[in-house]
């Protein structure tokens, strides 16, 4: 008994060990896991941060192109019209020199339509900064950030772990083990019980005893003293062979 409790004992503790290792196992790889996810987790926002600057520079790079090309197509335009200007004035001066001496009384030539554009204003060079107002301007257009993420959850604690059906076996077995030893216990006091109890009133019985009366006693001795004349003589005839 007291081995089969000790093995009992055994495997009760190595069964707890086990289901301690395996918590302690789930969790490091729970928490583990958590930080992979935080990781990636930042990782994602830090792709997210390098895609916005380079969408912004995109477009920052394309407000400038645009800015460019136009002003350079406005200054083409003026060059134009001011040579356009300077070849009709010519012409309407060779053309009122000639005609003055024929009639006096022609009409005047309708102003030019071409109307001088102001100096465009000197471009910004191709580096940053920006003027205020195209800033503005690019911030409106691109997207607004995306909120930032919700904090990661606290590593969650796993409950212990319920007792397997091995280690419930194992209490099963140990209470009936524990219930056998009180019942063999309760049998050996009971059985020590009765033979002191048998003992006792076999001891102190009121029957009459050779050793307790007097007629007994001579009696006892009477009878005894016959017995051993009667062997004697037995063992004399055994011994002379006279069986006569």
């Amino acid at each position: 008994m007291t081995l089969l409790l000790l093995r009992l004992h055994s495997s009760i503790q190595r069964e707890w060990a086990g289901a301690a290792s395996r918590t302690r196992a789930r969790t490091s790889t729970c928490q583990r896991k958590h930080e992979h996810e935080h990781e990636r987790e930042h990782e994602h926002e830090r792709e997210r941060e390098r895609e916005r600057e380079q969408h912004t520079r995109r477009q920052l790079d394309r407000t400038l192109k645009t800015n460019t090309h136009n002003s350079n197509s406005n200054s083409n335009s003026n060059s134009n019209s001011s040579s356009n200007s300077n070849s009709s004035s010519s012409n309407s001066s060779s053309s009122s020199s000639s005609s003055s001496s024929s009639s006096s009384s022609s009409t005047k030539l309708p102003p030019s339509t071409t109307q001088h554009r102001l100096p465009s204003p000197p471009l910004y060079p191709l580096a940053y900064p920006l003027p205020p107002l195209l800033l503005s301007s690019v911030q409106q257009r691109s997207p607004p950030p995306p909120p930032p993420p919700p904090p990661p959850p606290p590593p969650l604690l796993l409950p212990s772990p319920l007792p397997p059906p091995l280690l419930l076996l194992c209490y099963y077995y140990y209470t009936i083990a524990l219930l056998l030893l009180l019942l063999l216990l309760l049998l050996l006091l009971s059985s020590t019980i009765i033979i002191v109890t048998t003992t006792l009133l076999l001891s102190h019985s009121t029957l009459p005893t050779p050793l307790q009366s007097p007629r007994h006693h001579h009696y006892f001795h009477r009878h005894l003293h016959r017995r051993c004349i009667r062997k004697q003589h037995e063992i004399a005839v055994f011994w002379n062979g006279d069986y006569g």
